[in-house]
């Protein structure tokens, strides 16, 4: 799975995070808590009521085997098991190719593993990753610019109630503030400028 991929399914399941907290109550079972979001039909991206399930791991992790959804999945796609089946070559030249278990790939070849093919989840060429609150998009910054530091240094004194001003203002930590001030210009980053 490539990174756009990732980030696309992670983008519905911010979405759902946002429209359908998870409840603060007891599963079905009565064993523990809700801790998991489960898609009925799969997709992260069909955020209504209806495709929303709330479950404690152990739940949703079983409901999804009974689904088909995890346990006998394979990075394999059907031509490759298609590949595999045939029996006209040999099990240690898929294994290199597929990079890939001999010993999985023989009990494929005997019937003794049916795994489920993966299908790669189509993203919409249309679709943009405009989520600036994951963790793959934030840009944190280090360091303040030369200018913002030579504003710092300015001060003989940084009192609390200003440095909070300026941590509000530059959009960084009151400790940012603090360090780069004590620090000097060796704080500063042109990068930045």
């Amino acid at each position: 799975m490539n990174k756009r991929t990732k980030r696309y399914l992670q983008a519905g399941r911010n979405e759902a995070r946002q429209l359908f907290p998870v409840p603060d109550e007891m599963c079905r079972c009565g064993q523990a808590k809700v801790s998991d979001t489960y898609y009925v039909d799969g997709n992260t991206h069909h955020n209504d009521a209806e495709n929303i399930a709330f479950y404690c791991h152990k739940c949703r992790l079983r409901i999804e085997r009974q689904n088909g959804r995890v346990g006998k999945h394979t990075k394999l796609t059907k031509e490759q098991i298609d590949r595999i089946r045939t029996q006209g070559e040999r099990i240690g030249k898929l294994s290199a190719e597929f990079d890939y278990d001999p010993a999985g790939l023989q009990k494929i070849r005997n019937g003794k593993r049916i795994p489920i093919p993966y299908n790669e989840i189509a993203v919409p060429d249309n679709w943009v990753d405009n989520d600036v609150t994951g963790k793959h998009v934030r840009f944190s910054r280090q360091a303040l610019s030369v200018k913002q530091v030579k504003e710092l240094t300015s001060y003989m004194m940084l009192k609390k109630k200003k440095a909070q001003e300026y941590a509000d203002k530059w959009n960084v930590a009151v400790s940012t503030i603090y360090k780069a001030k004590g620090r000097q210009g060796g704080y500063a980053h042109p990068r930045f400028d």
